[in-house]
């Protein structure tokens, strides 16, 4: 477990207050039991010698007996201090605490340090324990030598055990003394780690707030240490200019998200690793990709290998701009102009950016465009041919065969009608394309339209053997149309009716009415088209079964002005067919609004 910086503080006092009491009371201990027992033993050896000067005044020309053991007594009585007399041989002659036999049972005394140490040197002493007293003791040995002539020696004991008291309470005193300025330190230490911590733990927090993205300035003891207020001055401003800085990056990528979602080219950005770290709304709509590709790998979502060649290529050039046209099968097919980049720099290599741009529509026009100069060249060759060919006829000497010449003349005749019709075909297509043709929207009744419609188609019908059925709901409300665009409409599906029925066969236009809007039907009981012509009716100069399509005439745009109509009027065209059993075509138009 680690301790915070105040338990440190606070430890580093505690430790400090007990290194300083320890050396205290180790000098302190030492220092009194020094000078105490110093002081004790220059009282003891000042008695001793006062007690040697007696000593020779009284026994110097007596011989050793008991009855110095008496002497040693009273003089007790005098010094606060156990007296001793033995000869040059240890005996003991006198002792103040013994008494008649215990004196003469008492071992000898040669081999004391103190003696030993007295008759050597004239003085001696020595501290020792006694197991008797429990006590140390001090004893001080003076030689005794009237007359210059050694005798003996007078030895001098005194219990340390008052002094050992005199330690006990000293000792008490310090621990007292030493609980006492430990519990004082600990407060303190614990006040001031506080103290020199709070602005610590302030920038602590400080800093906490800032990694979890809070950048409020919160500093504001300025009553701290000068070092800590300038730190704390210095996160404050960091923290307005990372808040700042942030801000400014979170509108820049706001701005950045607006454009890409704005933009109609998909933008997608690739890592080293070719993991998908962008893609903008236009690129996933643009594959159809539902759940985000971000963080998937670029191959496992787009599956195209000219893709991760430009990866490759892009960030093997380092900034140049690498382009190409890549074509994707679909469903629906597609195709792009795709432009990559990297943002590799000197040091390491970046990401690659990925610029779509759709150009499906483009080649598709392309396409319609060459279609349509191929087209409307084959329809053009192919009446002027026949054109130059009777005129030519004719020049050659035709005239003269006044039968054939009349034939050939009518021949360039219908030929010039199907050319001025296929220019004015064209030239109708071109004015809807282009929405120069004004449509008049009015409310138009259907069942004031279509019986005179059908009239106009009676020959036509009658001719080969059609029967055309008009089915119409009553209270039929009227459709928000232009007539002449809706007569247009229905002439040219009749035309389309009339010409691919067989002899014999039938006709039938129905009208609903839908939630919405009118529902036309133009059925027929035709040839029918294939499934794989279906979709394609609807296209300018295409004939379903074109070499049937083409022997019945016609111009091949009939139908791509029917769809264009209808879609400038607010309405749908489409077509159901089954080969060999006949079509039906479907427009509709809205509803007009009644009072």
């Amino acid at each position: 477990m680690r301790l915070s910086l105040a338990g440190r503080i606070s430890l580093a006092y505690v430790i400090l207050i007990c290194l300083l009491f320890l050396s205290t009371y180790l000098y302190l201990s030492q220092r009194v039991r020094v000078v105490s027992e110093r002081e004790i033993h220059s009282q003891l050896e000042r008695q001793t010698q006062l007690a040697r000067v007696l000593w020779e005044e009284r026994f110097s020309r007596t011989p050793f007996s008991f009855e110095m053991d008496a002497w040693a007594d009273r003089l007790a009585l005098l010094m606060p201090a156990r007296i001793t007399v033995t000869d040059l041989k240890g005996t003991v002659w006198a002792d103040s605490e013994l008494e008649g036999k215990g004196l003469r049972e008492v071992g000898n005394h040669a081999n004391r340090p103190e003696i030993q140490q007295a008759l050597s040197q004239g003085r001696g002493s020595s501290i020792r324990y006694s197991a008797t007293l429990r006590s140390r003791l001090l004893y001080v040995a003076a030689r005794l030598e009237p007359g210059g002539s050694p005798r003996g020696v007078i030895r001098l004991a005194l219990p340390l055990s008052s002094l050992d008291r005199l330690y006990s309470q000293i000792n008490r005193f310090l621990l007292a003394a030493f609980l006492g300025a430990l519990l004082f330190g600990v407060l303190l230490a614990h006040l001031l780690s506080r103290r020199l911590s709070r602005p610590i733990q302030e920038l602590a927090f400080l800093s906490r707030r800032m990694r979890e993205g809070h950048f409020t300035p919160g500093w504001s003891d300025y009553r701290a240490a000068k070092e800590l207020v300038e730190l704390g001055r210095a996160m404050n401003r960091m923290a307005e200019e990372i808040d700042r800085r942030i801000r400014e990056i979170a509108r820049q990528k706001d701005r950045l998200q607006g454009i890409l979602t704005s933009m109609r080219e998909g933008v997608m950005v690739v890592d080293r690793e070719g993991r998908i770290i962008l893609m903008n709304p236009a690129l996933r709509d643009l594959f159809s990709l539902s759940p985000p590709p971000e963080g998937k790998p670029l191959l496992e979502v787009i599956r195209n290998a000219k893709i991760q060649e430009m990866v490759r290529k892009a960030m093997a050039q380092g900034g140049e701009v690498v382009q190409d046209e890549i074509s994707f099968a679909g469903p629906p097919p597609r195709t792009f102009w795709v432009s990559a980049v990297s943002t590799t720099s000197e040091e390491v290599a970046g990401d690659v950016v990925f610029v779509f741009l759709d150009i499906s529509e483009l080649r598709r026009l392309e396409t319609v465009r060459r279609d349509f100069v191929a087209n409307v060249s084959h329809e053009l060759k192919t009446p002027l041919s026949s054109i130059k060919g009777y005129a030519e006829t004719l020049l050659e000497g035709g005239l003269e065969d006044r039968d054939n010449a009349t034939a050939f003349v009518e021949t360039i005749l219908k030929q010039a009608d199907r050319l001025e019709g296929l220019i004015e075909d064209l030239l109708s297509l071109a004015r809807i394309e282009s929405g120069q043709m004004r449509l008049a929207i009015t409310s138009l009744p259907l069942e004031e339209v279509l019986p005179s419609l059908v009239e106009t188609f009676r020959p036509r019908l009658l001719s080969k053997d059609l029967s055309l059925n008009l089915k119409l709901p009553a209270c039929l409300p009227p459709a928000l149309a232009d007539p002449g665009a809706v007569r247009e409409i229905l002439s040219n599906l009749l035309d389309n009716a009339i010409k691919f029925t067989p002899s014999g066969g039938r006709i039938e236009i129905r009208v609903s009415l839908q939630s919405d809007c009118l529902q036309v039907e133009v059925e027929d009981s035709g040839e029918g088209i294939s499934s794989a012509d279906l979709p394609r009716v609807f296209e300018r100069f295409y004939r379903a079964g074109s070499g049937r399509a083409r022997s019945a005439g016609g111009t091949g745009l009939g139908l791509a002005i029917v769809k264009h109509l209808v879609q400038a009027q607010g309405g749908q065209v489409w077509a159901e067919s089954c080969l060999g059993r006949g079509s039906i075509f479907f427009f509709t138009l809205p509803l007009a609004a009644t009072a």
